[in-house]
C-alpha cells in the first residue's frame, strides 16, 4: 500500500469526524422540521442561525444551531417547532 494512500484515508477519517459536527442545508431543514426553501429563504435575508461558508456552501454546527434555538420564543405544545416563516 503506497505511503500516500494510508494518509489520506486517515485525513479522510478526521474530515468525516469534524464535519459530524455540522449540517447541511437539508440537515438543517430537517433537524428543524422546515422546508429547505425556507433554509434558503434566511440565508438570502440574512436570518436564521449563524452559518460557515465553505467553498459555495453553506454549513451550520449544531451547538450554534442549538443556541439559536434557545433565544427564539417557544410556542405552547411544540417543542423545536418554533419557527416562523421568514421574509
Amino acid at each position: 500500500m503506497p505511503l500516500g494512500h494510508r494518509k489520506h484515508r486517515g485525513h479522510r477519517k478526521l474530515e468525516v469526524r469534524v464535519l459530524n459536527d455540522y449540517l447541511t442545508a437539508a440537515e438543517l431543514a430537517d433537524y428543524l422540521r422546515r422546508n429547505p426553501a425556507a433554509v434558503r429563504r434566511w440565508v438570502n435575508a440574512g436570518a436564521g442561525p449563524p452559518a460557515i461558508l465553505v467553498g459555495k456552501r453553506r454549513i451550520w454546527r449544531r451547538s450554534e444551531v442549538d443556541a439559536w434555538l434557545s433565544t427564539l420564543p417557544r410556542r405552547s405544545n411544540q417543542s423545536r417547532d418554533v419557527l416562523t416563516r421568514s421574509a
